[in-house]
Order: structure tokens, then sequence, then C-alpha cells
């Protein structure tokens, strides 16, 4: 019996949407210009076919039926009829031997790679450039949900004709398919466009041509928003025009090692993946500036709920994080972030996607003729010198001496050491703060393109305070390995980047444990410096700063101490200066774990 739906200002939440498995009947067609075809206008409809499209029994049975038969439409050439067919079955994401998804053109939207016309068609694009392509997605924990919904329009690539292509299920499943073609000219055309929005429209309750007022709607889908404006080509089968000619890298072999090294986009998915980022719905590099802000302010609202116990609205706030940041969790419920450590967890993703996309964009701007890594390098808009010698040894000795007692588990080496010089940034130095100190940094290695392009940067009001002992700020060690922690490093992947940094801390405040009011009670003190049990027996200089350095010893005041090693924060990104990157190799012994 069909069904009556609400107006729109009744609007009740869902714990269960059912999803059709049919294009709808394309609207009546009149022949125009294509920059001429209308918006689509909703209409209460009812499908026949809708069923659910979000399967939660990994074992239940998924029948196979066939499409009803569709006669040929008016004017249809009997080569190329508006032909439907839907495709139910449930199956993992089509991935190379390596797991990287592949993609055959190098167009600016790619077709999606489980469509069987993908190597006829390309994604649509009308005369201002958008392309009908949108990635849906919706996750409602308390229904055990957490499905997408792919939608495109396709274009023959020699004029041959038009087709919807949808796709949906779970995440990392496949519930259905249904590629729909239809005739050459302006009338194939307009029937695919409505199509598509009408499907979008019924999806997501909003109108295709205003997408950029987008709004959820509870038991709707969301619009996962993705930049393709710099399109991340494939590297498993990239097609090359052989009249040109791609002109030798001559950079040091060192400095394209680190630029390989920070553009791997291989370890960025794997990175990824460890986080239950979903890259299939969200490619790397493709979610937008926006959408990752929005995933943001959801997690400020996750960690007041948090710090409220406010567990009634866990479960929500989870579900629209989820739906707005596509995760993969299989077949397994999504789990509520119901502590500071998950949201703590949820950030560091969205910073780090945010440097991904950076990296990607770094690899990919240029022009055809220059090597990849030489373009990369050049995007990166700094000097990049290879050190020996006496810089190479004083790193080194700096390294081992300054290793933290309780970071048995690992010992480091120096592999290679860079001097970077950032554009602007010695200029944008504060030299007048004064107590310049040569101090180490460290981040994952998907973080360094953005670090030596953008710099060292400070998390934005609207992020969560989580995880930060001493407020928003930039954090820096003295003991080597402190930092070295934080390159995430392990025996498969045990190399990591370290970062020496001059640091003009100024007149430090004295601190001997954690304080959340900070920078607002930080007073006439240009920086904090937390002192640990742990802290080096000696001070010299080096690059115009001093240095800590020396073996660790306790310190004389240990009962004050609730801290293993001295911390440094600074809340003013001009109080900072990259001079050194390291390469080191994490050398691991017996114990599979350190201590922080």
């Amino acid at each position: 019996m069909p069904r009556k739906r609400k107006q729109e200002a009744e609007i009740k939440e869902e714990t269960h949407e059912v999803d059709e498995n049919e294009p709808p009947q394309s609207l009546r067609r009149s022949k125009r210009s294509r920059t001429q075809v209308k918006k689509y206008e909703a209409k209460e409809e009812h499908d026949p076919t809708e069923e659910e499209d979000d399967h939660d029994d990994e074992n239940s049975p998924v029948r196979a039926r066939k499409a009803p038969a569709k006669s040929a439409a008016r004017g249809y050439s009997g080569a190329f009829r508006n032909s439907k067919q839907l495709i139910r079955h449930p199956k993992s994401i089509a991935k190379t031997e390596d797991g990287i998804s592949k993609i055959s053109f190098n167009d600016a939207v790619p077709v999606d790679a489980e469509c069987p016309l993908k190597d006829t068609f390309k994604v649509y694009a009308d005369s201002r450039g958008d392309h009908y392509h949108a990635m849906l997605n919706q996750t409602n924990i308390s229904a055990n949900n957490n499905k997408y919904y792919l939608l495109q329009v396709l274009e023959h690539r020699k004029g041959d004709g038009y087709a919807v292509w949808f796709r949906w299920g779970r995440v990392g499943r496949i519930a259905g398919t249904m590629p729909c073609k239809y005739q050459k000219g302006e009338d194939g055309l307009e029937a695919a466009l409505n199509d598509f929005m009408k499907k979008f429209h019924d999806k997501t309750k909003n109108d295709w041509h205003d997408r950029a007022n987008f709004t959820k709607f509870n038991g709707k889908y969301d619009f996962v928003e993705q930049d393709f404006g710099a399109n991340v080509k494939e590297e498993i089968k990239e097609e090359i025009d052989e009249d040109v000619k791609i002109e030798p890298c001559t950079l040091a072999d060192e400095i394209q090692e680190l630029i390989k090294m920070i553009c791997d986009v291989r370890m960025m998915e794997s990175f990824a993946k460890e986080m239950k980022f979903d890259i299939e719905r969200a490619p790397l590099g493709k979610l937008t500036e926006t959408q990752i802000q929005n995933g943001i302010k959801i997690l400020k609202k996750i960690e007041d709920a948090v710090l409220k116990s406010s567990n009634s609205t866990l479960s929500k706030l989870t579900s629209q994080f989820y739906t707005r940041i596509p995760h993969d969790f299989g077949m397994t419920r999504p789990p509520v972030i119901s502590s500071l450590e998950a949201v703590k967890e949820e950030y560091e993703l969205l910073e780090s996607l945010r440097q991904i996309t950076i990296a990607i964009n770094v690899k990919e701007s240029g022009g055809a003729h220059i090597d990849p890594t030489t373009k990369a390098f050049n995007n990166l808009n700094s000097v990049i010198q290879v050190k020996t010698g006496h810089d190479f040894n004083f790193v080194q000795t700096l390294l081992t001496d300054t290793h933290g007692p309780t970071h048995s588990a690992y010992s480091l080496k120096l592999e290679s050491l860079f001097l970077v010089q950032r554009e602007g940034e010695k200029e944008r130095y504060n030299e007048k703060i004064g107590n310049d100190t040569l101090l180490w940094h460290g981040s994952r290695t998907s973080n360094f393109a953005g670090i030596i392009k953008n710099g060292l940067r400070i998390a934005p009001p609207e992020a969560p305070v989580t995880g930060y002992m001493f407020g928003k700020g930039v954090y820096f060690a003295d003991c080597a390995s402190k930092s070295a922690n934080y390159c995430h490093a392990n025996e498969s992947e045990p190399h990591g980047l370290l970062i020496l940094c001059r640091v003009a801390l100024g007149k430090e405040k004295i601190l001997y444990a954690a304080d959340g009011d900070l920078p607002e009670n930080l007073g006439k003190h240009d920086s904090i410096k937390a002192i640990g049990q742990n802290v080096p027996s000696k001070e010299d200089e080096f690059a115009s700063a001093i240095v800590h350095s020396g073996s660790l010893v306790k310190y004389e005041k240990l009962d004050l101490c609730s801290l293993l090693y001295n911390e440094y924060v600074v809340y003013d990104t001009k109080q900072i200066e990259i001079l050194y990157v390291a390469k080191v190799k994490f050398d691991y012994g017996n114990d599979s774990e350190c201590p922080w």
C-alpha cells in the first residue's frame, strides 16, 4: 500500500530507512539545449520496488531479482533503448592486488570502479563544469546502519548516449547496483539528469542544484562533499602521453627519498584504514575542508557530552559524525564515541586528513613534463639541503644522549639530515622575544608535506580541547625519544621524521603538572616549560640557539614532577622556525611497547 509522506516541517527521526533498487521513471522529455534542463521538482510518489539497502546480517540470504521489463521509449533506436538492469549481489569493493582502488581514466571525476560502463563512459559535466556525481552516507548506530548510496550521470566518450549509475550498500560491501542507459541527444540527457536529481532528492530531501546549502534531515542521507580539483591520478595504470618528455629529476638522492616518503599515498591509505576511515566513499584528498570542519564541530559536541556524562545524546552525535566523516566498520555495529580518548583519536584523524590533502595536492599540481618528485619538491615552496659532517654528527649525538630511559623498546639511528628553509618563515620569526632554544617535534610521516609547506599550526578554537595538557599550542621536547613516539613508527614501518626547531621561548612560565586553563592564564609569559622527572644534564649552543643536551638525569625536585620529561609549549607560530628535518630509523629490541 502506498506510503504517505509527512510535510517537511513534520520530520521524524527514523531508525531504519529503506532504499529503492530501481531508478524512477523519467519525467516527460522536451527538446531543449543542455543548459536549459530545468530543476527536478519533487513530487509525492511511491516506489513499489523500495527495499532495504543495508543488510546488517552478513549471512542473511539475498535473492537476485530481475528488473521489470521496459518497453522501448518513444523515439529510441533499437540499438540503444532505455535499458535498466538491477543487480543484487553483496560483495566486497573491488581492489587491486595491493589494496589500492583502481581508476581507469585520469578524468577530473572518475567513473565508479564497479560500473560496467567505466571503459566507455565518463562522468557528465554541464557547461559550468559541475559534475553529476554524488556520494551519500548515512550512519544510525541504534539501527546498526552504516550505509552509502552512489549516484552518477554518465556520458558516452564518443557521444553514443547517456546513462545513470547507482550503487548502494553497507560500507565496504555492495548490496546492489543499477546502470540505466538512455538514447543519444538532448532527450536522453534530460532523462538521465532528471532521474539523477529525483534520486538525490529522494535520498536527501535536498535539491541537487541547491546542494551548496545542503541540510541534513533525520532519517535521510548526508551529502559527502568531495573536492576533485586536484585529481589523484592512477599510480597503477596512469596514461602518459608519449609525446610529452618527462624531465629527469636532478635532486639529490636523499631529497628524492624524502619527497617520495612524505607523498606516499599507500602509506596514507594504510593509516586511514587503521583509523577505520572509509577511503572508498571519501578517497584521500577529496574530503573538503567544509566537511572536515563539520566533523570537528560535531566532535566538540561529543566532547561536551562526555564531560557532562550526557550518554543519551552520544549515540545520536556519533551517528552524525560517522555520517559526515565516513568510517568502515565492516559488519560490526559502529562504536559510540564515548570517551575523551576516542574524541582525541578522531580529531587526530581529521587533522591527518587535512594534511594528507595537502600532500596529495603537492604531488599532483604542476606540468605534465615535470618529474613527479621534482613537481612535489617545487610545490613545497621550501629550500631543502642535505647536511652531513658536523651538523649530522651533532644531531646523531643529540638523538642518542637525550633518549629517555623509559623508551627502551627502540633506539634511534639518524639516516639523513635536511636543512629546511620555509618560504617567509625566517622573516616572520619573532627574534625580539629571545631565549631561542633548539627543540624536537615529532609527527606522523603523512603530516610532513603539510608541515613543510604550511608550517606547524595551532588547533583552531572550534577543535576539542581533549589531549592538550597545557591548552592549544605547539608542543616541543628536549628529549628526542619523547617526540619520536609521535612518529607512530613500528617494526613493519620503522622509519620516521623528526623536526628540530628554533623556538623563541622568551619568558617561560614554569609548571610541574597539567594546566587546562592555558593559554588564558599565561599572563606576561611567552611560553610554558613543564618540568619532568628526567632532564638533560648539560647545555650547549648550536645554530645560534640554546641546546639542552647530554644524557638525561633525574630532576633535583623529583617529588614536584607529574611528567616524565620536559615539555615546552608556545601559543604563537611566529615563535617557531623549522631548521632541520631528521629521517630516523627505529631499531627495535625485544620489548614490543615503550611507556610515554
